[in-house]
This record gives structure tokens, sequence and C-alpha cells, in this order.
């Protein structure tokens, strides 16, 4: 795709490059729909969300109305500079995934970032759109403790169960951290989202899905870095 470094995102093949001196991150997306982990997820979720798995164009046109909705809401995204095919160009976010900066951040900060997160979320909830991706790894704290959202193949307008997805598929990316960094995290991400979410979580069941969720996702983490399996992986229904 490029001649700079190569990697695996998922099933997406990314390409960091420098041209001048912006730092660029290259996408390409798979056309090959991780089924296989789709049908795991929703097992374990018994069946609790409305996933869905679009097309490579529908993908496409997801990351477009993503960048359109969130400026407006005031939610930072990165600049997307062209498109070709299943191609996506943009700039690359220096700076640490969140819920690697939870790891050493003190707990004020984890709080104060959490809490921005939560009312970010719950400002695209309210326009009618979700992530279903809002893993803390799709957002970046940059050196000056801002935050960047980033990408967004699965934003799509929303349901009560999609909403519900992204407040569970949030905290889940956060749960192998020792309770002294999770709890602020979460208290930030609930006081930030509002009173509502207590429409989506409310019972120790949601804590036990949530818990679920957190061990799907590091199998398919786990799975998805297995270079023999990864093609397996997309195809098996």
């Amino acid at each position: 795709m490029c001649g700079a470094m190569v990697l695996v995102e998922g099933m997406n093949e990314i390409c960091l490059t420098e041209r001048g001196t912006v730092r660029k991150k290259i996408k390409k997306i798979s056309a090959v729909p991780p089924i296989l982990s789709y049908n795991i997820l929703n097992a374990l979720l018994i069946n609790n969300f409305d996933f869905y798995y679009p097309s490579v164009n529908e993908r496409i046109e997801n990351e477009l109305n993503a960048r359109k909705v969130l400026l407006s809401l005031g939610v930072q995204v990165p600049k997307t500079h062209e498109i070709k095919g299943n191609v996506i160009e943009r700039d690359f976010i220096e700076g640490e995934t969140f819920c690697k900066f939870c790891e050493t951040a003190e707990n004020e900060e984890i709080y104060n970032l959490a809490f921005q997160i939560g009312r970010e979320t719950g400002a695209v909830h309210k326009k009618n759109y979700a992530f279903l991706d809002r893993k803390t790894r799709n957002i970046i704290v940059d050196e000056n403790r801002n935050l960047w959202s980033i990408d967004h193949e699965l934003f799509s307008k929303s349901s009560g169960g999609r909403k519900k997805s992204d407040i569970f598929i949030f905290e889940a990316s956060l749960k192998h951290l020792p309770p002294e960094r999770y709890e602020p995290a979460i208290d930030g991400f609930e006081m930030g989202y509002g009173d509502t979410i207590h429409l989506y979580k409310n019972s120790y069941i949601d804590e036990i899905i949530i818990d679920r969720i957190s061990k799907a996702m590091q199998f398919y983490d786990w799975l998805c870095e297995q270079d023999s399996l990864r093609y397996i992986f997309g195809k098996l229904p």
C-alpha cells in the first residue's frame, strides 16, 4: 500500500507515512467481514444489541458522515485528505489511546477526560447517532491533553440498543485496569453522559454483560494478532 510502516488494525491494513512536515495515516479497509467475531459477540451478549457489519462503501460513507456530525458537535477528528476506493488518507494524531493514558495519569486527569468523552458520547446520542465501536483505543489523547475521536466505520443512526452498546463497549475496554484507575474513568464518563445513562445501564446484569464484552474484545484482539488465523476469522460464518 505504501513504502512506510505497515500495521494491522483488526481486519484493516494501516500505513503510517510522512509527507513534508505532516504525518499521515492511510487505512485500507478490508473487504473481508469478521462474521465470526460478530457471531461470538452477539452470543456472549445474548443478542442484547443490534450489531451490523456494513459493506466497504457503507463504511467509507460512515467515516465521512461521522466527520461532519462530530465536527458540528465540537468533537475533534483527524483531517481527511483523500479517499480512493477502499483507502482513506488522513492526518495521524500523535498521542496515546485513552486506555493507555489511564495507566499512568493522575485520577483527576482520568476523571476530567472521561467526563468529556461521556459528554461527547451523550451529545452524539442526542443527535440519534451511535459509534458502535466506542473502544478507548479509538480515542486519542494528544500531548496537550486534547481528545481526538478516530475510526468511525460503524458510525450510524442509533437505536436504544446501539446507544447502549456505545456505553458498554467503552466501559468494557477499560475493564482490565485496576479499580483505582477504572473507577474514576467510569465515574467521569457516566457523569459527563448525564442522567439518561440510567436508561441504558441500571442493573447488576449490565455489569455482567460489560464483563462479557471485555472478554470478547480481548479474545478478538488476540485472534487478530495471529497472522495465520486472520483470514479464517473473517471468513467463517
